[in-house]
């Protein structure tokens, strides 16, 4: 069983505890007192308090003036140089930001099969050459060629499927590296392959495969949740 201390002792270790919080206080009161504490004090939080305003400062730039790459249209037109009964498939990138991509890789490809959304993330067998869009500027590369005939069964209903996506990958100009996605379901191609001048293409969205950077991961999470495949590679249909 144990005993109560006496009252004596808890009234010393009372003491002793007000004597040492007094004895904080007054060492902490004293250190306001003093001019080069306070000083170094003010300079502290006045430092901190710039950090913060450049952090803020840089955030915004970033967001404001970043390279920022996306496509909403593309082109079909004659293969003229190498099998003109081949059409051409051109998205047309852009750059919504102010500064120059950097390390720019553009790909693309397309099937008239099955359809599984993780095919949006397979490796493409073909190496697509740098290229660079500048600030507010857009491009266009040619990822792949689509036969006439194969245009002339989906016009006509006969095709399995259809489906487009590609991707883009680049350096927004501040470090960073970014990536955008595009999946897309063709609804119509108005114009005649065999004949005509130029096709036009109208299209809707994937459920997946239209994202940008920290999108793009929660897709890949959502699809994978095993983790992606280590390897998955499908031939890009030229």
């Amino acid at each position: 069983m144990t005993e109560n201390p006496a009252p004596d002792v808890t009234d010393r270790r009372s003491e002793q505890q007000a004597h040492f919080g007094n004895t904080a206080w007054q060492e902490w009161k004293g250190l306001w007192r003093d001019p080069i504490t306070l000083f170094t004090l003010c300079l502290a939080i006045v430092g901190f308090l710039q950090w913060c305003t450049l952090k803020n400062m840089r955030d915004d730039a970033i967001a404001t003036e970043r390279a920022f790459v996306f496509t909403n249209n593309a082109e079909l037109a004659p293969n003229k140089d190498k099998n003109p009964t081949n059409w051409l498939f051109s998205p047309i990138w852009e750059n919504g930001g102010a500064t120059t991509t950097e390390g720019l890789i553009l790909q693309g490809n397309y099937t008239m099969i099955d359809w599984e959304p993780a095919m949006t993330r397979c490796d493409f067998k073909v190496v697509q050459p740098l290229v660079s869009i500048g600030s507010k500027g857009r491009t266009k590369l040619a990822f792949f060629s689509i036969p006439s005939d194969a245009i002339k069964a989906f016009q006509s209903g006969t095709a399995k499927s259809f489906h487009i996506w590609g991707w883009a990958k680049y350096g927004d100009g501040f470090g960073t590296q970014r990536i955008t996605r595009f999946c897309w379901v063709p609804e119509a191609i108005l114009g005649d392959p065999v004949d005509g001048p130029s096709l036009r293409i109208i299209h809707s969205l994937c459920p997946e495969g239209n994202c940008i950077d920290d999108e793009c991961k929660k897709e890949d999470e959502k699809l994978f949740p095993n983790g992606a495949p280590k390897s998955c590679e499908i031939k890009v249909l030229h």
